[in-house]
């Protein structure tokens, strides 16, 4: 418990790297395969999606994946232990990043611990 504010204090959820490295390889997979492509890019499927749509999700992701890097370091220099209200902001981050990995569950890199229930 704070002895200053007395909230009890827990330790911060742990950064989610292996999860954050692993999405923005496929992001840069996926970039290599639009800026390649002519015209659109197949996936495995069969599906067409336009380069400039694929290039644009991957820029998305990529902001996505920035502001939760933000927002962990914003949470790491409150220290190494938070009130519920940030160690439940930790996990947001984390979930998030779960999801976004989601449509590469088919990857040989992809941990099937990242799996969504």
């Amino acid at each position: 418990m704070c002895v200053r504010c007395g909230v009890e204090q827990v330790p911060a959820a742990p950064a989610p790297e292996s999860l954050r490295a692993f999405l923005l390889a496929r992001i840069a997979e996926d970039e290599g395969a639009a800026a390649h492509g002519d015209g659109g890019v197949m996936d495995e499927d069969g599906a067409t999606f336009s380069r400039a749509r694929v290039l644009a999700q991957c820029a998305a992701l990529r902001r996505v994946v920035d502001l939760l890097s933000e927002a962990e370091a914003t949470g790491d220099r409150l220290g190494p232990y938070t009130d519920d209200a940030t160690v439940g902001a930790a996990l947001a981050l984390e979930a998030t990043l779960r999801a976004l990995v989601q449509p590469y569950a088919d990857h040989p890199d992809f941990d099937p611990a990242w799996r969504l229930a």
